[in-house]
């Protein structure tokens, strides 16, 4: 497939001091994008400084399924470059200074700026054919992706009575390069209207097929409609996107396939992995792949969730363990994130077993608890020893609905473990659910439904702003 150059000159001094922190441009022998053939360029960029790319450091250092020991969290405080992850560990009252690039929030906009350049391209070009439509579906989807992870970061989740305040999301921007927008905050449920519009408009547009893994198809939208929908706590609906993505693509790989860390037959990566539905790479460094100083560490409550350490291959195909420094008796289980990991789930989209975790929580939320542990079971047969499920050794049963409930979260606790997926499930339990679930870092404590969890926006984004931008206040 031909590739070209674009020239695209990005919004990005409202958010941003220059749009170079949000894409690699290329200046010379470019062009500005007039065809659908340049429309195509732009949705291929999704590489981590592309569409594609988000930061992921927040949602993995914030939540309680890592610690790093207080020596580790010195010495990241005292390299300039990885200060800002001992400040989000530290649950600090600010993570970015006006030095460092909040990855996170910059990342998404320039996401969401080049869905909207690739928007107002296309209506430009205003034409009506398949291929065209198929590329705003990808722009829309594209978009309201960027806008989810922005306002489950920096927002208050749904659900609590402050999201449907103003300020308590995050800016809208929707137009391409004008300057007459506002950068004031809207209302979480302000963005989530946009987000579940965007993605309902994609949905009819876009094809079954996509040419590669990192383009958007129909079941990706539908995977990332039923995520959305489970942080709305819309059950029903997210069942039911959850089932239409599966009805496409259903490929779990089985971990008896494949040798422990270190080996040469690896876990596929990320883009290889054929449970991705939707894959986005995440920048500057991949979720998972901790910027070193031992922050792969397994929290003891992340320990406590694995009920069989010696059968779930999650532990086995993932984990390096050694004895404890200062407790030689203690196990210490640290996820690898070397080169030669077996899994590296490095990114933020939405793969086969989420979907099916999305279903288990579903069926067991509205009633169906039964159906809930075939979906957590179909998962778990190829998680465990082959031996172990040919016994029906890895076959969970719920006794109510409440336990139901139980099982699928603390499920998604053992497959997700340092994607930072948890703190999204932490603010949104608390949130729809009065789970109680709190975090404490030193002498700071997150209690449940603090307003910290809407955490501090980059001080750069705030001083480049002109006042429209106003930060999170912290307790």
């Amino acid at each position: 497939m031909k590739k070209i150059h674009i020239f695209v000159v990005l919004f990005a001094s409202i958010i941003c001091t220059s749009c170079d922190d949000y894409v690699n441009i290329v200046p010379k022998g470019s062009a500005i994008a007039g065809t659908l053939d340049d429309v195509n360029s732009l949705l291929e960029g999704t590489d981590s400084r592309g569409i594609g790319g988000f930061g992921n450091l927040i949602p993995e250092m914030i939540n309680d399924n890592i610690e790093i020991t207080a020596e580790n969290v010195a010495s990241l405080a005292a390299i300039d470059r990885k200060r800002n992850i001992s400040a989000m560990y530290n649950l600090d009252e600010i993570f970015h200074d006006a030095s460092t690039e909040d990855s996170e929030w910059e990342g998404s906009y320039s996401s969401s700026t080049r869905t909207n350049y690739i928007l107002r391209v296309l209506g430009d070009i205003n034409s009506e054919v398949s291929i065209a439509k198929q590329y705003k579906a990808e722009a829309l989807t594209h978009r309201a992706f960027a806008y989810f992870w922005l306002v489950n970061i920096f927002g208050h989740h749904y659900g609590l009575p402050v999201a449907s305040e103003a300020g308590s999301g995050i800016p809208i921007l929707l137009a391409y390069a004008d300057q007459s927008e506002s950068l004031e905050r809207a209302s979480v449920n302000q963005v989530y209207e946009l987000i579940v519009s965007d993605l309902t408009t994609a949905i009819p547009l876009l094809k079954a097929s996509r040419p590669f893994v990192d383009r958007i198809n129909k079941s990706a939208a539908q995977a990332i409609l039923a995520r959305v929908y489970l942080h709305m706590g819309d059950y029903e609906k997210a069942l039911e996107q959850a089932n239409a993505a599966l009805s496409k693509n259903s490929s779990l790989i089985d971990y008896n396939d494949f040798d422990p860390i270190g080996s040469r037959t690896y876990i596929p990566k990320s883009i290889d992995n054929p449970e991705f539905l939707f894959f986005r790479q995440t920048y500057p460094t991949s979720a998972g792949s901790y910027p070193g100083f031992g922050v792969g560490r397994f929290s003891e409550s992340l320990v406590a969730a694995y009920t069989d350490m010696d059968n779930d291959l999650r532990i086995s195909k993932h984990v390096s363990t050694y004895p404890d420094e200062t407790d030689p008796a203690k196990t210490v289980y640290n996820y690898a994130y070397t080169n030669s990991s077996s899994y590296r789930y490095a990114s933020p989209g939405v793969t086969v077993p989420e979907l099916l975790l999305i279903k288990a929580e579903a069926l067991a939320r509205t009633g169906d608890k039964d159906d809930a542990m075939t979906a957590v079971n179909t998962l778990r047969a190829k998680r465990f020893d082959a031996a172990v499920v040919a016994a029906d050794g890895h076959l969970l049963t719920a006794s109510d609905q409440a336990d139901a409930i139980q099982k699928v979260i603390d499920e998604r606790r053992r497959e997700f473990h340092v994607t930072g997926m948890r703190f999204f499930d932490i603010k949104r339990l608390n949130a729809l659910h009065n789970a109680g679930i709190s975090l404490t870092r030193g002498g700071v404590t997150w209690g449940p439904n603090s307003i910290n969890w809407a955490v501090p926006i980059g001080v750069r984004v705030i001083e480049t702003s002109n006042g429209q931008i106003k930060q999170n206040t912290r307790e």
